[in-house]
């Protein structure tokens, strides 16, 4: 097979995958979809920080995943509820702060 046929047979394959995902486009198919955007995960993440004195303070998400990356020791599966939503992870610090993260928040996190 010659460099110009393989051209020809990539350029075919290229334009056969674009034709059919016009043709899905055009009948309103929904594709698949193989993971949420940072945007989705930040929309629904969300970090509960238990400060010295025992209260609750929900935090930006984005401040949190920076202060736990910083002082927490290691993060564990426990959940706790908070205002009718479950916090499944418990990352603790050396001091007495606490952080709790619902699952898009620890996802979030990690991803960053």
């Amino acid at each position: 097979m010659g460099k110009s046929s393989q051209t020809w047979v990539i350029a075919n394959v290229s334009l056969t995958l674009i034709i059919l995902l016009l043709t899905l486009n055009l009948f309103d198919v929904e594709m698949f979809v193989l993971g949420k955007s940072v945007a989705q995960l930040e929309e629904e993440s969300l970090c509960v920080m238990k400060n010295w004195q025992g209260d609750f303070l929900i935090r930006n998400i984005g401040d949190c995943c920076l202060e736990k990356s910083k002082l927490a020791l290691s993060c564990q599966r426990e959940e706790l509820y908070y205002m009718d939503k479950t916090l499944s992870w418990y990352c603790p610090t050396g001091s007495k702060m606490i952080y709790y993260f619902n699952k898009a928040g620890h996802d979030y996190c990690q991803k960053r």
